[in-house]
């Protein structure tokens, strides 16, 4: 009866960790979205560009290496919560926002390409995306005062 109870014992400790884990990001904020997936890139360029009309389109190269440094810190500056995918999320995008790096790859090869993008949506939404296929993870900016254009156009 003993091995019973302990095994009931420590399947509840294993699923309420798990559901602990899974929830953990759902609850606090935390801020540092890209420095924290900072993997030694040197940034080689930012492509911003308004999706349903590439009118205005910015580009932010290695050569304006303040401007780009002050975007980056801008980004990471944001407070934000993990939040779930956006309602009509093909119509609430705004700007996407595309991070090209130069790093070492394999076999210390210097490699130069996107390597991680971020979506805005309405409402403050932020999509974050590793490499060009890799899976959309979602972000609520907590700053209620925050405006996505006016942020944008800091840059411009």
């Amino acid at each position: 009866m003993n091995k019973k109870k302990l095994f009931y014992v420590v399947s509840i400790v294993f699923i309420v960790i798990f559901i602990g884990w899974s929830i953990f990001p759902y609850i606090f904020t935390s801020s540092n979205l890209i420095s924290k997936n900072n993997y030694k890139y040197e940034y080689y360029e930012i492509d911003i560009y308004k999706l349903h009309s590439h009118e205005d389109a910015i580009g932010i190269t290695k050569d304006e290496s303040n401007r780009m440094n002050g975007f980056i810190k801008a980004i990471d500056n944001l407070k934000v919560k993990r939040t779930t995918r956006p309602e009509d999320e093909f119509h609430n995008d705004i700007y996407d926002i595309d991070f090209t790096a130069t790093y070492k790859g394999k076999d210390n090869i210097l490699c130069t390409k996107e390597v991680f993008s971020i979506t805005l949506y309405k409402d403050n939404v932020i999509g974050f995306r590793e490499g060009s296929t890799g899976k959309q993870k979602f972000y609520k900016i907590q700053d209620d005062k925050f405006n996505i254009e006016d942020f944008i156009n800091n840059f411009k």
